[in-house]
């Protein structure tokens, strides 16, 4: 089996940096480079830890080799606040909180 060394250098105007816990980098527009062999989709099935996105450091299934997990989190957090900010808010607007029975 005939294996081949990658080498993947991101542009200048792209930075790798680690970011802070409340902030993604946007893929919109760019299309994720995944790799995979035959050996790893025979052991591991089309749905396994069979794919390596570059950039990444393990394998991944397809769909989190191009998914942005970063991103994801990021909107269900964003999802989440708002809702709660709306929960407070009708709280508010009914007169407080809820009462104890």
């Amino acid at each position: 089996m005939t294996h081949f060394l990658v080498r993947y250098r991101p542009p200048a105007s792209c930075s790798l940096a680690p970011l802070a816990e409340d902030r993604y980098r946007s893929y919109d527009r760019r299309i994720p480079i995944v790799a995979t062999t035959l050996d790893l989709l025979r052991e591991h099935g089309p749905a396994g830890p069979a794919f390596w996105r570059f950039g990444r450091d393990r394998h991944q299934s397809l769909l989190d080799a191009v998914g942005n997990p970063r991103r994801d989190a990021h909107l269900a957090r964003r999802r989440r606040t708002a809702r709660a900010v709306g929960q407070g808010e009708d709280r508010l607007v009914l007169g407080g909180p809820p009462k104890a029975r």
